[in-house]
């Protein structure tokens, strides 16, 4: 399962990394109820049917302590979790081995085992989703730091000093630029009559198709400020290719060719050259197939 800022996703796989179901429920349904694990659960049950389970995968937003399989802070949507030993309760409830991991770190592996990310020694992949996610990895592992949460923190690097405060503490962050939040919230200064539209980020990129003057110009700042995050991205982990997700990608024909020309004329001349980006190609299914094959889960 992969719990995000937006959605649930569920999927049951079989060992070849086939997705043999997939589903999506909303976020803001199941924190609807009084009590998010019992909601979860009831999913799940309707999800799983008479399918057995043999071992279970969480990839999920937040902090993530791997080792006592549970949640231990997030921003936002995470701290529903925080406090439940989800991996042992899965592990009662369906008689089969879980196990959690962040929810970028999940996405990096499921394109490192199955999707573009094969063809990479090393890559920083970034899911530009509710927020924006990071994970890295170096010749078949996942970077974790000294910290079983290291790596995921991209997305709160600063790009503006003097720029809103996010969240996590931090002014300016990355995340408060060129996520679905971050575009929501500069729709909402900028042109507020956008909001009202049934899903604002896709009419916003339909009408920078359109030609239109006001997105137009909000666009061109998304696109600075995505360039200012990667090359800050690339300059520090020196990767061979930015592996680039989430729902933001859905757009990104109108937008990769040129980010990719501003980020090779900014980062640092022997990293810019060098590194390649990517779109990410196994969409929903990259983080799924990720907790389903993480290396503890395999081993």
């Amino acid at each position: 399962m992969d719990i995000g800022g937006t959605n649930l996703k569920l999927g049951l796989i079989n060992d070849e990394g086939k997705v043999e179901k997939h589903e999506i429920y909303s976020m803001e349904d199941l924190l609807s109820h009084s009590n998010f694990i019992d909601a979860l659960i009831l999913c799940l049950n309707k999800f799983v049917g008479q399918n057995k389970i043999t071992c279970g995968g969480v990839s999920s937003k937040g902090f993530i302590d791997s080792a006592n399989g549970e949640v231990i802070d997030d921003v936002s949507l995470g701290k529903e979790l925080r406090g439940f030993s989800i991996c042992q309760i899965l592990s009662d409830k369906y008689k089969a081995p879980f196990n959690i991991e962040n929810d970028a770190k999940c996405y990096a592996w499921g394109e490192y085992k199955f999707g573009i990310g094969k063809k990479y020694k090393t890559f920083c992949c970034i899911t530009l989703g509710t927020g924006i996610g990071c994970a890295y990895v170096d010749s078949g592992n996942l970077f974790f730091g000294g910290y079983p949460w290291g790596g995921v923190l991209g997305g709160h690097v600063s790009i503006d000093r003097n720029g809103p405060k996010c969240d996590c503490g931090n002014i300016g962050c990355f995340e408060m630029y060129c996520s679905k939040n971050g575009i929501l919230r500069i729709l909402g200064e900028s042109m507020p009559s956008m909001l009202a539209s049934p899903d604002p980020i896709i009419s916003f990129f339909s009408s920078v198709r359109d030609g239109n003057i006001n997105s137009k110009e909000v666009f061109n700042d998304f696109l600075r400020n995505l360039a200012t995050g990667l090359v800050t991205i690339i300059n520090l982990y020196s990767p061979n290719a930015i592996i680039l997700g989430g729902g933001i990608m859905n757009s990104s024909d109108i937008f990769l060719n040129e980010l990719k020309e501003i980020v090779s004329e900014r980062a640092f001349v022997v990293s810019g050259l060098e590194c390649s980006i990517e779109k990410a190609t196994l969409g929903n299914y990259a983080p799924l197939l990720g907790a389903a094959f993480l290396p503890k889960m395999e081993n």
